[in-house]
């Protein structure tokens, strides 16, 4: 087990972006862990405290470290460059987002997907005639189904309120 400083020289070797290679971060993690001491109170320690047996993966070699380890270690997370072939078809920034995306519609902006089972009759309306007192429901599914509704019943609407069609001869 290296200290901290004396790290071999194919260790220090950096990916040519001046972020710290993984076998850096290995040493880091193993000059933490001293004696006897749990991968899970080293996890504490950095302010991972339920990533104890993903540090042990991390310093064996087995598990690639994630961001979140590069920052608690206090570490710049390594830089990915990904070239793209010419004729590969990059888009422009999405002007939503900002992102280029692979699909043609922003995944930010896409509508929520509403589950329809059907449509169930309820009672949206219920008027009473300003005059008589008489009441009247309509069981539509909008407003405006409600109304027309009330209309083809003759009701009419007035400045005070509605009017019932037998109220509505007399005025």
């Amino acid at each position: 087990m290296n200290p901290v400083g004396t790290t071999p020289a194919h260790a220090r070797q950096r990916d040519g972006t001046g972020s710290p290679t993984a076998s850096e971060l290995r040493a880091a993690l193993l000059a933490r862990k001293t004696g006897r001491k749990a991968w899970r109170a080293v996890a504490c320690e950095i302010g991972m405290p339920r990533s104890g047996a993903m540090l042990s993966r991390v310093a064996a070699g087995k598990q690639k470290p994630s961001p979140a380890l590069y920052a608690a270690l206090g570490f710049e997370p390594p830089v990915r460059v990904v070239e793209v072939p010419a004729g590969y078809g990059v888009g422009k920034a999405c002007n939503t987002c900002g992102q280029v995306h692979t699909t043609k519609t922003c995944p930010t902006a896409r509508p929520a997907r509403r589950k329809h089972f059907g449509l169930v009759t309820r009672t949206v309306g219920a008027v009473c005639c300003i005059q008589c007192g008489r009441n009247e429901r309509a069981d539509e599914n909008t407003r405006a189904g409600v109304i027309k509704t009330l209309n083809s019943a003759g009701w009419v609407w007035t400045n005070d309120g509605p009017v019932c069609a037998s109220c509505k001869v007399e005025i």
